[in-house]
């Protein structure tokens, strides 16, 4: 056997909010606004990818340096 972790592919809204260090009130609210990062969902359960919280995080980044700017 190996010791090899497997990387984790998706995120519920619980551990997206965890890793991002947001309440996770706070995280649906954005979501349920159209603010937050992009969820699909799996059965009943919604997830995110790392890839999906970088690009929101990138949006997020370049929103407020724009906001800063002016």
């Amino acid at each position: 056997m190996s010791d090899t972790a497997i990387p984790r592919l998706q995120f519920s809204i619980a551990e997206a909010a965890v890793a991002l260090d947001l309440p996770q009130s706070t995280l649906e609210s954005e979501c349920r606004h159209g603010r937050g990062p992009t969820f699909f969902t799996v059965g009943r359960r919604k997830y995110t990818t790392v890839e999906l919280i970088r690009e929101w995080q990138a949006k997020k980044i370049a929103e407020a340096q724009s906001e800063s700017a002016a």
